[in-house]
């Protein structure tokens, strides 16, 4: 939301974008901005209260190369899948895709290469790393604290959910 604002800020201020990459840099360094700040508060607080912040965050060092690989083939099939899914949903209901539309909206339609790939690198990759360490190593750790897992789960789901302002996705999201 931040960079978007800034992004419109900007462009309303300067009356144009002067170069094509400025409003999809602009949004990226934007979100590595408040990225960034959460992710030091959060290190700040689990360091205070963890011998071991990075292992309390779910990060670990055992064969990372091994679990990168992993992790990017498991999401390689998860996008040949859901991309499978939403050309046969699209065959048969049209246009009923709430969680893509929302992600255009809030970047825009890219008009050059070079934008497709800096809000692919930052909705793919950047982002859900950043999400996974703020919400599934830190969020839901503290929640865990005081529920039990399934319900730690739920309610963790649900704030991402409302973080993400996408009624209409409520359950793909959680």
């Amino acid at each position: 939301v931040v960079g978007v604002s800034a992004a419109s800020l900007w462009a309303q201020a300067s009356g144009q974008w002067t170069w094509p990459l400025a409003r999809p840099l602009l949004v990226t360094a934007q979100y590595l901005g408040v990225a960034a700040l959460c992710l030091i508060v959060i290190f700040k607080r689990v360091r205070a209260r963890s011998s071991a912040p990075s292992r309390s965050l779910g990060l670990r060092a055992a064969r990372p190369l091994r679990l990168i690989g992993a992790g990017i083939a498991g999401y390689a099939v998860f996008i040949a899948l859901i991309s499978l899914l939403a050309v046969a949903l699209r065959g048969m209901l049209g246009e009923v895709l709430p969680l893509a539309s929302s992600v255009e909206e809030l970047i825009g339609s890219p008009h050059s290469t070079g934008e497709v790939i800096i809000y692919a690198v930052l909705v793919c990759v950047i982002a859900p790393i950043v999400e996974e360490i703020i919400f599934r190593g830190y969020v839901y750790a503290g929640i865990r604290r005081f529920l039990r897992p399934p319900q730690a789960m739920l309610l963790g789901g649900l704030i991402f959910w409302v973080v993400h302002f996408n009624p209409a996705a409520l359950r793909v999201i959680t």
